[in-house]
């Protein structure tokens, strides 16, 4: 019995500084990314990288991006294809033809806008709502892994994957995997902030 006890002693011990490192990573991640609050307005290039299961290779085409306060997203492909979010409208041209729709009529749309708006406005309760999350950092970033807890939309989305700059809390890049295994994947660069 006795054995048994200062097994379970050693392996908590074990344990506990992991989880301590843990807490201590998302919160400092907390508080760091807290910083965007003072972010009225970002510009920036991106690609964006797509990889569809039924291709046999990835595609890739890049464009601008912004996103100005209190959540006015868009993307605009060099290909003249965007994808504009403002308040709950979502707007799509893709291969020359334009479509329109709520963002509340698809979760995962609902999901990309919130956690997009709130990354870029440092509202870290509202990035985390509704996902089981883990924080991990090296000495130039954070990354952020959320998977959601609504079965609805995971059905739809397996993870969402984020990598933060520590230099200045911008978005390096972001991937969201489906439940398929496809992914799609932004990566942002020559990032400009208007504060």
């Amino acid at each position: 019995m006795r054995n048994r006890i200062g097994i379970i002693a050693m392996l908590a011990a074990m344990l506990l500084p992991t989880s301590l490192k843990a807490q201590d990573v998302e919160a400092r991640f907390a508080e760091d990314i807290q910083k965007n609050a003072e972010i009225t307005a970002i510009n920036c290039d991106f690609t964006q990288t797509r990889c569809v299961s039924v291709l046999a290779s990835e595609v890739s085409k890049s464009g601008k991006f912004s996103f100005r306060r209190p959540g006015d997203i868009s993307l605009d492909f060099n290909d003249g294809d965007f994808i504009h979010m403002s308040g709950e409208n979502f707007e799509i041209r893709s291969d020359g033809r334009t479509s329109a729709v709520k963002v509340n009529s698809n979760p995962m749309l609902k999901e990309l806008k919130r956690v997009l708006s709130s990354c870029m406005s440092g509202d870290v309760e509202t990035i985390m709502a509704g996902f089981d999350t883990s924080v991990s950092e090296t000495a130039k970033t954070y990354s952020l892994v959320l998977t959601p807890k609504n079965k609805r939309a995971g059905s739809m989305m397996k993870s969402m994957e984020m990598e933060f700059a520590k230099s200045d809390m911008s978005l390096n890049w972001m991937k969201m995997t489906e439940a398929s295994d496809d992914y799609t994947k932004y990566t942002f660069t020559n990032k400009k902030f208007t504060r």
